[in-house]
């Protein structure tokens, strides 16, 4: 007697989601869709009041201590672990 194998059950197709991307070899794939950017924007900020107070130097001298207090947080990391 022999032994009959089970009819093969056929696999439902995959969703649009789910399909393979064919990649050329040699070329850079590109940055995921969840990929974190990364970029420092501390320079940008500091360039910003730079600018701001070399063309209004009497704002600086009004504002001097708020300036000094919010500095710190644009240029380091609050974080103590880091």
């Amino acid at each position: 007697m022999a032994c009959s194998k089970a009819p093969a059950k056929k696999q439902p197709k995959r969703g649009v989601d789910f399909e393979k991307i064919k990649r050329k070899i040699g070329r850079k794939l590109p940055p995921g869709q969840n990929a974190t950017n990364t970029e420092i924007k501390a320079k940008d900020a500091l360039l910003g009041i730079k600018d701001l107070f070399l063309k209004h130097p009497e704002e600086l001298r009004l504002h001097k201590y708020a300036v000094i207090e919010k500095l710190p947080k644009h240029i380091g990391d609050d974080d103590r672990a880091v």
